[in-house]
């Protein structure tokens, strides 16, 4: 039974025992799919199961980011995949990606701050984005708190520089913008 946690607990301490993980992880995949024809929602608690133990035990980031976006296309706010794929797609370099999971955390974040941060991380990754999918940060004069990262068109050709040099600075209220001449 895929839902009882004495069986699986005892499938994975014999996993650990024996070190078939990989033996593991393709029953939770076979579970996963017989799941997800049934009842998508089931499908959360062992495919974050399966993405922690492709991660943590078997070495496999792609599998394990695979299986994480499985969890936020069922559960798009669900924290620990959200922050999973963000942490791997950082380590994978995966810029595109990786700009996609911020802005959904930064529409969840509740705490200015930290909405703060994330806007200035999403800035961060444009510039490793390599023009794959270039951004432009713009800092309004009437919010300077709030750091707005804008997609270009397809056919508009940007200058990959931003139009203001920014820079962080917690004391003055987080990222604050300079013309060239300051």
């Amino acid at each position: 039974d895929n839902r009882n946690e004495d069986t699986i607990g005892h499938i994975e301490r014999l996993a650990e025992a024996t070190g078939r993980w990989t033996d593991v992880v393709k029953l939770y995949d076979a579970e996963i799919e017989k799941m997800k024809a049934d009842n998508a929602a089931d499908v959360v608690d062992l495919a974050l199961r399966a993405a922690v133990s492709y991660e943590t035990r078997v070495g496999n980031v792609d599998a394990a980011i695979a299986r994480y976006a499985l969890v936020t296309e069922v559960d798009p706010t669900h924290d620990q995949a959200i922050t999973s794929l963000d942490r791997l797609y950082e380590q994978t370099q995966r810029w595109p990606e990786l700009a996609k999971i911020l802005e959904i955390e930064i529409q969840g974040a509740s705490d200015p701050d930290l909405s703060l941060d994330l806007q200035f991380r999403l800035g961060q990754v444009a510039q490793h984005d390599g023009g794959l999918a270039q951004r432009r940060v713009e800092i309004s004069h009437a919010e300077p708190h709030r750091v707005v990262v804008l997609l270009p068109d397809s056919d508009e050709q940007q200058d990959p520089h931003p139009p203001a040099h920014v820079h962080h600075d917690r004391r003055r209220h987080g990222a604050q913008a300079h013309s060239p001449a300051d």
